[in-house]
């Protein structure tokens, strides 16, 4: 905030005053914000040209459309992949991988009694479900989480290796690396 001092002789200084008052703090700290940012104040928005506004809404609809539909379509890989490997191992509840999170019982399906990190397991359709609802129980969830993580790649080699041994490696590298791969590589190995 600047004032001029106007002397008895007639000269003028201008000082900077200290803002007593917080609101007046606050204004002056806005109004360099503005400056520095050379941001709009509310005349110059009321003056945008608002023409583009369409075009901007637009392609925010058509990035939208276009990421609900891949997303549809990994689901739907995913669950035919997992449905048709499970079909061929025999199992009744093949159908669980096409419902969201029942898939995570069809991976234990195909792989069977089955060795994790040097553990045998019995049930392994039942190891990932439990891991994922214990995720969500305070002060265990964080380390859950991590297992359950942790797990899933592990079931993912298996599947990969029970389909592709000689690969299986490779393909699991390439899950973690592209998260986005695994329901492709899963239907691409479904008639294996």
């Amino acid at each position: 905030m600047q004032s001029n001092i106007i002397y008895a002789d007639g000269t003028v200084k201008t000082v900077t005053k200290i803002p007593t008052k917080l609101n007046e703090m606050a204004t002056m700290l806005v109004d360099k914000m503005r400056d520095i940012l050379n941001a709009p104040n509310s005349k110059d928005i009321m003056n945008i040209d608002w023409s583009n506004i369409g075009a901007i809404l637009g392609t925010i609809s058509i990035i939208l459309i276009l990421t609900i539909a891949a997303i549809i379509t990994l689901y739907l890989l995913r669950a035919i992949g997992l449905y048709v490997m499970s079909k061929k191992e025999g199992k009744d509840f093949a159908w669980l991988a096409f419902v969201p999170f029942g898939c995570f019982f069809t991976y234990g399906f195909i792989t069977g009694k089955t060795k994790i990190f040097g553990i045998e397991v019995d049930h392994a359709w039942a190891v990932l479900p439990a891991l994922l609802l214990s995720s969500t129980i305070p002060y265990v969830g964080c380390f859950s989480s991590i297992l359950f993580v942790l797990v899933y790649y592990a079931f993912l080699y298996r599947v990969y290796q029970s389909r592709t041994p000689n690969f299986a490696a490779v393909l699991l590298i390439l899950s973690i690396l592209v998260p986005i791969l695994p329901p492709i590589i899963l239907f691409a190995i479904r008639n294996k």
